[in-house]
């Protein structure tokens, strides 16, 4: 998995307020890994005092003009 996939899916595990479970070993990892798991803005999302998992908002994007 490239870093850009593991970001990825990391933003929805986080938008998912689901539990983390790290299937891998965590002496061997990266720093890149090690600093996506432990992102505090990544994490605050997760486990936002509301519990609540993440909804769409829209559809789609915008279309830009310009």
């Amino acid at each position: 998995m490239t870093d850009e996939e593991f970001r990825t899916q990391m933003t929805l595990w986080a938008a998912a307020a689901a539990p983390l479970v790290i299937g891998s070993d965590v002496r061997k990892l990266s720093q890149t890994s090690v600093d996506i798991l432990t992102d505090p803005d990544m994490l605050a999302i997760n486990q936002d005092a509301a519990g609540v998992q993440a909804v769409r908002v829209a559809r789609r994007a915008p279309r830009r003009r310009g």
